[in-house]
C-alpha cells in the first residue's frame, strides 16, 4: 500500500475548564521532524507530544498546533499596568533619545496594550485528566491524519499505475515497427 507523505488531521479534547484543539499537518519528510506551535502546553509535556506524534506518523515535516479556548468566567485576563507602564517609559524615552515628534497618545496605547506580557492570562497548571485528555486528541488526529494519507496514497497508486500504462500501450505500439528497423 502506497501512503502519501502530505496529511492533515484535527481533534478536540474538551475538559472542565478548557476545550483543546489539536491540528496536525505533514508535508513530504525522509525522517519524522516535528515543529510544535502552541502556549498552552506545559515544557514538561511538550517532548512527550512530540514523541506520540513520532511514533505514530514515523515520516514527514509535521506541525502540530495546539490552541486552548477558556471556558467562559472560570479564566480571566489581567491587565499588568506595571508592565504597560515600563514599555510606555521605554518607547517614549527612545522616542525623546531619536528626536522624533510625539507619537499619537490612542496609537501609541494601541500598540503598548498588545506587547508581549501587558496582558496575563491566569492559567493554572495542567490536570493529569487534561493531560490525557489531549494525548486522546493527539491520538484521533494522528489517526485522522493516517487515513488522510492512505486516501491519497490511494490516488497516488491509481495515477501511478495508469502512468505505467500507458508506458506500456506505447511499447507494444512501437515494437512492430522497432521489429522491422
Amino acid at each position: 500500500m502506497i501512503l502519501s507523505m502530505t496529511g492533515y488531521g484535527k481533534a478536540q479534547a474538551c475538559c472542565q475548564n478548557e476545550k483543546y484543539t489539536l491540528e496536525i499537518k505533514s508535508l513530504n519528510g525522509k525522517n519524522c521532524d516535528v515543529t510544535m506551535k502552541t502556549s498552552a502546553l506545559p515544557r514538561e509535556k511538550e517532548p512527550l507530544l512530540r514523541q506520540r506524534v513520532a511514533q505514530g506518523l514515523v515520516r514527514g515535516n509535521v506541525d502540530v498546533y495546539l490552541s486552548v479556548e477558556k471556558n467562559s468566567g472560570n479564566q480571566a485576563k489581567s491587565f499588568d499596568k506595571e508592565v504597560a507602564t515600563a514599555y510606555l517609559q521605554q518607547i517614549t524615552d527612545w522616542q525623546n533619545e531619536l528626536q522624533l515628534p510625539l507619537a499619537d497618545t490612542a496609537s501609541l496605547l494601541q500598540t503598548v496594550l498588545r506587547l508581549p506580557e501587558v496582558w496575563d492570562i491566569n492559567k493554572s497548571e495542567m490536570s493529569e485528566e487534561d493531560w490525557q485528555a489531549i494525548a486522546a486528541a493527539a491520538d484521533q488526529a494522528i489517526e485522522d491524519l493516517t487515513a488522510f494519507r492512505i486516501r491519497e496514497g490511494k490516488t497516488l497508486e491509481a495515477d501511478l499505475r495508469s502512468r505505467v500504462a500507458n508506458i506500456r500501450n506505447y511499447l507494444a505500439a512501437v515494437e512492430p515497427y522497432e521489429k522491422e528497423r
